[in-house]
């Protein structure tokens, strides 16, 4: 993901760590700081279960992480690459998922309550039993997405693409 904007490579194991321990001082009240994550290569990184609420994560490359059963209630996951992203039962309520990309992501049975998805590519996402109720799913594309279950109560879905776009090669 070298030409995506704002990367700033690789993390290792032990600075994320770091930084996971800081955001969950920040979040007890006992110190520490925001995890600042944005524009970093975190691709296939196993976090399942973290704790991840209100961690910026703008632009990061997340392709390919299990993030199964994590915390990411308001987190700015903007423009983030989510690719392939195993985020299975997930807590992703008023995050802010504008522009990310989630084709192929795994998202059955998340937690999506009033996330901010306009412009995302959910294409071919499973979002089997989600709840995305209150959700903004404006100009998101849906196209080939599993919503078998899914909760929409009162999801902005204007514009949503949920069928092939003409003229894009189907092969």
């Amino acid at each position: 993901m070298g030409s995506r904007p704002g990367h700033a490579g690789p993390l290792s194991t032990e600075t994320l760590a770091r930084v996971l321990e800081q955001h969950a001082l920040f979040l007890r009240g006992e110190g520490g700081s925001r995890a600042q994550l944005g524009g970093r290569d975190l691709s296939g990184v196993a976090l399942p279960g973290a704790w991840l609420q209100n961690a910026n994560l703008s632009l990061a490359d997340l392709r390919r992480a299990n993030l199964a059963k994590a915390d990411l209630r308001g987190a700015n996951l903007e423009n983030a690459a989510l690719d392939e992203a195993n985020l299975e039962a997930a807590d992703l309520s008023a995050a802010r998922l504008s522009d990310a990309t989630l084709r192929r992501a795994n998202l059955a049975c998340a937690r999506l309550r009033e996330a901010n998805m306009g412009w995302a590519d959910l294409s071919d996402a499973d979002l089997t039993s989600a709840d995305l109720s209150d959700a903004n799913v404006g100009e998101a594309i849906l196209v080939g997405a599993d919503r078998t279950g899914a909760n929409f109560t009162g999801t902005n879905l204007e514009d949503a693409h949920t069928r092939p776009v003409a003229g894009r090669d189907q092969c």
